[in-house]
């Protein structure tokens, strides 16, 4: 394999690693194999996925090594007799035997790592918290008091706690479960079946859940009382939702989970990349209602990932009422 690359001189490298880890990497390789150029193409794992598909389908072989972040893709393209074997020697001698495909076509790049992350300037570390429940505590809350948990959608950052709930009610769009335990091809990104699997009853069992959950195709008013609006946008996700709060003296506050992503991506109607797009059309439609809901009731609007608006948030102890 290695000969075949000098003969052509060079070799394309399709990574969902950050790009310096992936340019560092083919620094690397070509001080290792001289004469061998790397070629290093950077991108989401969902659109290498589906970019390898395309030119597969289309018998262009541009691609010679590919990493992704999503198991499922290798195990894929493996059924599809893509991947040639090459073990390298380093990864023979150190790496576990579960962290090596058995016929040589994979192997483990790289690991998810959940952290509790504080500011030093601000926490000390013997009152840092170790836990989720260290968290809770911090505000006078303990598991055990909460009613309701609703997932905005089932990927790892907003379901990987959903177990810490066992006597919670847990709200979530039936289609979200469906496809976080069997992914649709394409959208298989972000779901970690363990975070969520204590859902699921005993094998044998009637009844699917093991705890008591609300399984939506729709929205739903929580409590009857508009205090607690759930509205079904599946455009991140099949299944992703967002929640309208309306608190007696904050007034309206809309969740938006991954519903929007950003101030930018809502006020410009700019979808994420096509990994994170389950329906394109869907997304802008949640767009419209939150801007709907924002603008009609003076509302402010919460997103997951938007890192400006966190630090103009209120942090806890302080609250919104």
């Amino acid at each position: 394999m290695v000969e075949a690359a000098r003969k052509e001189g060079r070799i394309s490298y399709y990574s969902a690693l950050e790009l310096n880890v992936a340019e560092r990497l083919a620094k690397a390789f070509e001080a290792k194999y001289a004469g061998i150029a790397v070629h290093v193409e950077r991108s989401g794992a969902e659109r290498i996925y589906q970019r390898i598909a395309q030119e597969q389908g289309s018998a262009i072989n541009a691609v010679d090594v590919a990493n992704s972040t999503d198991p499922a893709h290798y195990l894929d393209w493996k059924s599809k007799d893509w991947l040639a074997p090459y073990l390298p020697d380093d990864v023979a001698r150190h790496f576990p035997a579960d962290q090596v495909d058995p016929d040589g076509t994979y192997a483990t790049s790289c690991g998810w790592i959940e952290t509790i992350g504080y500011n030093t300037n601000l926490v000390k570390p013997e009152d840092a918290p170790k836990s989720f429940a260290d968290l809770l505590d911090k505000i006078g809350v303990k598991p055990a008091d909460i009613n309701y948990v609703v997932l905005g959608h089932m990927h790892l950052d907003h379901a990987g706690n959903v177990g810490k709930f066992p006597s919670a009610t847990i709200v979530y769009q039936r289609d979200e479960i469906v496809n976080a335990f069997w992914p649709k091809p394409g959208f298989g990104c972000c779901y970690i079946t363990g975070d969520f699997a204590m859902l699921r009853n005993d094998v044998g069992q009637n009844s699917p859940n093991r705890q008591k959950v609300i399984e939506l195709n729709g929205d739903l008013d929580l409590f009857g009382d508009g205090s607690i609006y759930i509205h079904r946008a599946a455009g991140h996700t099949p299944g992703s939702q967002l929640a309208v709060v309306r608190l007696p003296k904050s007034g309206t506050i809309v969740l938006t989970s991954d519903t929007c992503y950003l101030v930018e991506s809502l006020d410009k109607d700019i979808l994420p990349s096509i990994g994170l797009t389950y329906n394109p059309s869907e997304m802008l439609n949640g767009y419209a209602y939150i801007k709907r809901v924002r603008d009609m009731e003076k509302g402010q609007v919460f997103m997951a990932h938007d890192a400006e608006g966190f630090k103009a948030h209120k942090q806890a102890p302080d609250h919104y009422e």
